[in-house]
């Protein structure tokens, strides 16, 4: 019986360390690095890569639903949109040595938020501390689609609003304490009085 086992066990091989993607596929990461607002395609590109990529793939089983490959890029993406690493050395981690089409630009320092847009990133922060997801399971429908719309909007009007797969890793830290609303609104909103 031992011996049986000692044989199949070399035929037993790990999955590959790294994933392969198509130059479509690594235009659809590098759009994401771009920091700016939502695309039209980028939604439908992305399912295409959880299709093709089984390390992408949504599931229940999940705490937030995402696969731990998809979180993680979410949170790689919250540190480009935060210049602590840049878009191409994140890129790299995904498709070395490619070289987007998309051209990688810093959020405009100019961008400049009304006190409603202020007072939008405050909701969206209290919605947040609900749960640690950017639109919490627990509220209503109606509560849903209001912080849904708010993302969109805010995505419209600023091309510096990290849109909402951006948000997502800020939420978490919010949730977990990690940093403060205040942290938050300061990055958009420097001379913002919060409303509390």
């Amino acid at each position: 019986m031992y011996r049986v086992v000692a044989l199949l066990g070399p035929l037993v091989t790990p999955a590959p360390a790294h994933e392969l993607y198509t130059a479509r596929e690594c235009e659809t990461l590098a759009m994401e690095f771009t920091c700016g607002p939502s695309w039209a395609g980028g939604a439908r590109r992305f399912d295409e890569i959880r299709k093709k990529h089984k390390i992408w793939a949504l599931r229940s089983k999940y705490k937030t639903g995402f696969s731990p490959t998809e979180e993680a890029f979410h949170e790689l993406r919250g540190q480009v949109c935060d210049g602590k690493v840049t878009p191409q050395h994140a890129l790299n981690k995904y498709c070395p040595n490619y070289r987007p089409k998309v051209q990688f630009t810093p959020p405009d320092e100019t961008d400049t938020y009304t006190q409603r847009d202020c007072a939008t990133i405050e909701m969206l922060m209290e919605a947040c501390r609900v749960s640690g997801k950017r639109i919490p399971p627990e509220l209503t429908k109606e509560e849903q689609l209001t912080l849904s719309r708010a993302h969109v909007w805010l995505g419209a009007r600023h091309e510096s609003w990290s849109g909402a797969s951006g948000f997502a890793p800020t939420c978490t830290q919010l949730f977990e304490s990690k940093i403060t609303g205040g942290e938050v609104l300061h990055r958009y909103c420097p001379n913002y009085r919060p409303s509390k």
